[in-house]
């Protein structure tokens, strides 16, 4: 069978510990430190037991292993904009960033239409 696996690499060091006296009574530590322990790296893989026999029939050669499929190279950052931008700023920032964007977008689009109906309502009085 074929056993998935997540290993999770957690283990911090004195120097970058994350509990500090402040982060039991400041609200914004809180966060920050909250922030650092869901943010562990992560491997996954996938181990395929087989039997002798058959695993002599198909080796595998030293160096016969892919890149990851979703790896951020030059031509997937050119090729999908918007993934490198989400994965250079995170996803929040990009969550925020998009809804900035649509906020201030819908704002121009409003003081457009404003702009373009008081001077239509100007020509209008001004040649009656």
């Amino acid at each position: 069978g074929v056993l998935h696996e997540t290993v999770v690499f957690d283990s911090w060091g004195d120097e970058t510990a994350v509990e500090t006296l402040f982060s039991k009574y400041c609200r914004c530590c809180w966060r920050r430190s909250g922030m650092v322990k869901r943010k562990f790296a992560r491997m996954q893989m996938d181990v395929q037991l087989l039997p002798m026999e058959v695993a002599q029939s198909d080796p595998v050669e030293a160096g016969n292993v892919a890149p990851p499929k979703k790896r951020l190279s030059l031509a997937t950052a050119l090729s999908e904009p918007r993934r490198t931008v989400k994965i250079l700023i995170g996803a929040h920032n990009y969550r925020n960033l998009w809804f900035i964007a649509c906020s201030c977008t819908s704002l121009l689009v409003l003081a457009i239409i404003g702009a373009l109906t008081y001077f239509i309502v100007t020509m209008v009085k001004y040649y009656t």
